[in-house]
């Protein structure tokens, strides 16, 4: 794990928000010379910390965000290997209070993540309240 992504884990706490940068795999067909693009796959998410939970068979910890949220109970994730993190970066909260107001008058319905609830399965249910 790369030490600036070691830096930050601490300093998280569930609900903060956050940005993740990452790289994943890809498939490149028809390759007829090697650069950057043909290998490379750069990814940024946004969305709420849920928490580090380890894979049942290779026990590796993965940063788990909250990034959608469905008729307020149904959520979408994304889950990182902490291995292919590159950054993490918290984003400050006045900035993200300054984007939610601007939604509002777009009449979006938002939530606010209020806990976090374990489930017997491994799962996690998310709590949220209205904003």
């Amino acid at each position: 794990m790369r030490k600036i992504v070691q830096d930050v884990l601490p300093k998280l706490k569930k609900g903060c928000l956050i940005e993740v940068l990452w790289i994943d795999a890809c498939v490149t067909q028809n390759v007829r010379s090697f650069n950057n693009k043909t290998f490379a796959t750069y990814k940024k998410s946004v969305g709420r910390f849920v928490g580090i939970f380890k894979d049942h068979r290779y026990r590796e910890p993965h940063l788990i965000i909250s990034n959608e949220i469905t008729d307020e109970d149904a959520h979408d994730i994304t889950s990182v290997p902490l291995g292919i993190a590159m950054r993490i970066k918290m984003i400050d909260e006045k900035t993200a209070q300054k984007t939610i107001k601007s939604l509002r008058s777009k009449r979006i319905k938002l939530g606010r993540v209020q806990k976090f609830e374990p489930l017997k399965d491994g799962g996690l249910k998310i709590v949220c309240i209205r904003v």
